[in-house]
């Protein structure tokens, strides 16, 4: 992804404030939408990784 606009970063909140007991949302991101989540403090409230398997632990 190439960028993450304002509506794309609502819709990872949403998620994660939607996200119920053992469900456990992870973002993969890097580049422009990794700099969208941490300019927006968003890092400290999802869990982001920088690849798929470093977010599924495979």
């Amino acid at each position: 992804m190439g960028f993450l606009a304002s509506a794309g970063l609502h819709v990872l909140l949403d998620a994660q404030q939607n996200a119920a007991g053992q469900t456990r949302l992870r973002v993969v991101a890097t580049g422009a939408a990794l700099r969208s989540i941490t300019l927006t403090a968003l890092d400290e409230v999802l869990t982001v990784h920088p690849t798929l398997s470093d977010a599924t632990g495979r």
